[in-house]
């Protein structure tokens, strides 16, 4: 018995999963989908157990900002966050042994709380993440100071953990 090719067959099956993946997104949604029974966040103090004391205050704040675009102030939920240490450290020198190149690094746990439903959402414990700048010029990256090395750090930290917390793949 021979297979007979059907191209009419083929195009009807082509378009239904065409109009499935379509209708699906290709797999990406908004965590909101999965939580729309929540329209608030409590973003309380960040912990600071490290010796930068600033950084209690900007994670606070960009937390509070970025998070703020997807929910507003309230009890639905709570995001707990805690910076366990805080390092600069040399990583590239000049033909004089003086630093050119920096790695700034926080380590950085959360927990995400469902108030409304009593559970928890998501945790991590002392994630690290860093932040590489440059002190001098002609290195194809404009030279950063601490505080604006720091404010970059904590920029990308509070970004990498909106985007796993408040969208999903």
């Amino acid at each position: 018995m021979a297979l007979r090719f059907d191209r009419a067959a083929f195009r009807q099956a082509c378009l239904a999963l065409a109009t499935t993946l379509g209708l699906s997104g290709c797999g990406y949604h908004s965590i909101s989908s999965y939580l729309d029974h929540i329209d608030t966040i409590r973003i309380p103090r960040v912990r600071n157990q490290t010796t930068m004391f600033e950084l209690e205050e900007e994670m606070t704040s960009e937390l509070q900002r970025q998070f703020g675009v997807q929910w507003n102030d309230g009890n639905d939920s709570r995001l707990v966050t805690s910076v366990f240490d805080y390092q600069i450290e040399p990583i590239r020198y000049d033909v004089n042994n003086l630093p050119e190149q920096y790695r700034m690094s926080v380590r950085v746990s959360f927990e995400f709380y469902d108030n409304v439903k009593g559970r928890l959402i998501a945790s991590e414990e002392e994630t690290e993440f860093h932040h590489d700048f440059y002190v001098v010029s002609g290195q194809g990256e404009a030279p950063e100071d601490e505080v604006t090395a720091r404010g970059n750090l904590v920029e990308e930290t509070v970004r990498t953990l909106y985007n796993r917390l408040a969208t999903r793949w």
